[in-house]
């Protein structure tokens, strides 16, 4: 087995694990971004989303070039270097080899290039959804809302309009206290 035929194998298998690792990757992305809020953040996604999918293309149109570059070259190897069509066949295994060169490159890009395109989406989902400063006053508005004496009556009303969500241990709700009066008195 000669190099050049190793180096067609290795380029082959590594293919076949970047068009693997692609489709993870778009089921991977799918599932994360399914429960995003349409943001910025889920754009970028969407764009890792189509740059995977186009690494995915791009790998089967390298496995169809290569298909065509083994077809041509059985085709030389047929008809030997005499047969009046070998110049042809040889151009048609050239082009083909070439396509698949430039397939894999395609493949390579699209595949690391949305993979970093997801890792900042990822990034700018968490960074927009961290907003300190609400989560502080929230926090304020719970513990007023559950004291026995609110200080305020629109605690409920500020509570959704700062988008508040209840934070803490379980459920908020508590059973209201019944007071008995004494008589004995």
């Amino acid at each position: 087995m000669n190099l050049r035929q190793l180096a067609n194998e290795e380029s082959n298998r590594l293919s076949n694990l970047f068009l693997g690792f692609t489709v993870a990757a778009i089921a991977f992305g799918a599932h994360e971004v399914s429960q995003w809020e349409p943001s910025k953040s889920a754009a970028i996604a969407l764009v890792a989303g189509i740059a995977w999918a186009g690494s995915f293309l791009a790998g089967v149109a390298r496995g169809h070039a290569v298909f065509d570059a083994i077809r041509a070259n059985g085709a030389m190897n047929e008809g030997g270097e005499r047969h009046p069509r070998f110049g042809e066949a040889r151009g048609a295994f050239n082009e083909a080899n070439r396509r698949a060169g430039r397939a894999y490159t395609r493949q390579r890009w699209l595949l690391f290039g949305g993979a970093i395109l997801f890792a900042v989406a990822a990034l700018g989902h968490v960074l927009e959804r961290v907003d300190v400063a609400n989560d502080r006053r929230c926090l304020a508005i719970q513990r007023d809302m559950l004291a026995a004496q609110p200080r305020r009556r629109d605690d409920a009303e500020l509570f959704k309009a700062f988008g508040c969500r209840p934070q803490g241990e379980g459920s908020v709700f508590a059973k209201p206290i019944r007071w008995e009066r004494r008589t004995d008195q």
